[in-house]
């Protein structure tokens, strides 16, 4: 519950958006790298699946971590574009989460 807070906190205030996208981007890039490390799902097309949306997390983590950089330079300027970032980040580590669980329930 804290977590969404803190986002919340930072869609609304520029100085916080850079914090949280870079915080949010290296979770995301460090917690898929460990899924991918530890995440075999059975059968091929699951595996290449399961595959294919953590690495598009973990690309997308790290984008996140240089956008959040890049709003950090001048935050009132980016902060529209630093909050788009962050509604797509949402939706992928929902999508992400969502997938996960499902090829949990089918091992």
């Amino acid at each position: 519950m804290a977590a969404g807070s803190l986002v919340s906190d930072a869609l609304l205030d520029a100085e916080k958006l850079p914090g949280i996208l870079i915080s949010c981007g290296f979770f995301k890039a460090v917690g898929s790298s460990y899924m991918i490390i530890s995440n075999a799902p059975g059968g091929m097309v699951l595996f290449v699946l399961s595959w294919a949306i953590l690495a598009v997390t973990l690309i997308f983590g790290i984008f996140e971590i240089a956008a959040g950089l890049w709003v950090s330079a001048d935050p009132f300027e980016r902060r529209a574009d630093g909050k788009k970032i962050m509604y797509v980040s949402i939706v992928l580590l929902v999508v992400m989460l969502a997938a996960l669980e499902a090829f949990a329930s089918l091992k």
